[in-house]
């Protein structure tokens, strides 16, 4: 049933209108409902959960969501044979991931190519890749550049943060380093947002998935939306991975400060930092954000998946697949799981603080923590005593 399921939605027909981006116009698929959704996106959690090789439609959805962004047809088959050797793995083989990142290069255009840039627009747009090359360049040769672990629950303005123009001065009050001894590090020498690639997962996922992100935001159920969600992010997080690969593979050949960014919930991304960025060329940093009043972040999820569905349904109707892609707003976690994510990080953060992880013992870290509030702008500070409070930018 998954396969022909999955088929079924791949089908394509009539051409909408082609967007105003350069890329080919999105094509109708065969109305369904809302029932036949849920059961092909539980389909497709299931395949996540068993590592089940992906399927020719899957392959034909992804190759399909590339082209519609920009992928040649001739790197079709290329790209394809990849996919139905690798998607399917675990993730966590950070090895096997690295070479799948290295086979996906090279059916891919080149990473400094117009198409590649065309192809991951979001990815490399929204994570700042222009100017973490800009500051690469203009950094000293005697330093190393950062890379970055971010931390910590959803919807608490982690990757606000690191944007704003104070966050610099607030990460220099809380950074220490490895072994917890104070860090004296320059300011001009943190990395902060407009000086570092942020590789993040989800724009890597909606570009990959857009297809599959078109039939998400015909589902109208926040519980189903999110259920769905979450399969769409468990099956192709193997091909996010690889993606991401190849762009860390990248960046480290430009010296690049990375952003990286997790929930913390185990120790996986510090075991993938320590396997791809060596110590001996970059100097590591965890960031673990802490918010006061989880209600906070829980409203802040719901309100973020809410605009999603209503952006995404709008995208999907007018056949734009940039707009697809961008109607993303973060990963799959609703309210309902998050205090269960916020125990698992605080209690793996407690761990690797502590060096009692296995992990992070020649890294920085630095503990900031989040003030919210109804009625007055929200605040940050580095989790230490008599830390300055700096307030955020007001959002629009």
């Amino acid at each position: 049933m998954r396969l022909s399921l999955l088929a079924l939605f791949c089908t394509t027909t009539t051409a909408l209108r082609a967007p105003s981006h350069g890329t080919r116009p999105l094509t109708a698929m065969r109305a369904v409902t809302t029932e036949e959704l849920v059961e092909s996106f539980g389909a497709m959690k299931a395949a996540a959960g068993e590592l089940a090789p992906f399927s020719q439609a899957e392959v034909a959805s992804v190759v399909a969501s590339l082209a519609n962004v920009g992928l040649d047809a001739s790197r079709a088959d290329a790209v394809g044979a990849v996919l139905r050797d690798r998607a399917g793995n675990s993730h966590k083989d950070w090895a096997a991931t690295e070479a799948g990142g290295a086979a996906l290069a090279a059916a891919l255009p080149a990473a400094d190519s117009d198409e590649f840039a065309r192809i991951f627009e979001k990815v490399l747009g929204g994570g700042g890749w222009a100017g973490a090359v800009a500051a690469a360049e203009s950094r000293p040769e005697s330093a190393k550049p950062w890379v970055v672990l971010v931390t910590g629950v959803n919807g608490i303005r982690k990757t606000t943060s690191i944007y704003e123009p104070w966050f610099g001065d607030a990460l220099r009050e809380a950074i220490v380093g490895p072994g917890g001894a104070r860090a004296d590090v320059a300011r001009d020498d943190l990395p902060v947002g407009s000086t570092s690639f942020f590789r993040q997962l989800d724009f890597v996922i909606a570009t990959a998935a857009n297809e599959d992100f078109r039939r998400l935001y015909g589902i109208e159920d926040v519980a189903a939306y999110a259920a769905a969600k979450d399969a769409i992010f468990s099956r192709y997080r193997t091909v996010a991975e690889m993606v991401g690969a190849l762009l860390v593979a990248e960046a480290k050949t430009r010296d690049l400060n990375v952003m990286l960014e997790t929930s913390g919930r185990d120790v996986a991304m510090f075991e993938y930092v320590d396997h791809f960025f060596p110590d001996a060329h970059y100097r590591k940093l965890a960031l673990n954000f802490e918010i006061e009043d989880l209600a906070f972040a829980e409203r802040s999820v719901d309100s973020r998946m809410l605009g999603e569905m209503a952006r995404g349904k709008a995208a999907a109707a007018a056949g734009d697949a940039r707009a697809v892609v961008d109607a993303n707003a973060g990963g799959p976690y609703g309210s309902a799981v998050l205090a269960g994510v916020q125990r698992d990080s605080r209690a793996c953060w407690a761990k690797v603080a502590a060096g009692d992880a296995g992990v992070g013992a020649t890294w920085h870290m630095a503990s900031l923590a989040i003030s919210p509030s109804d009625d007055a702008p929200w605040t940050l500070r580095a989790a230490t005593a008599g830390a300055t409070s700096f307030a955020y930018s007001p959002r629009s």
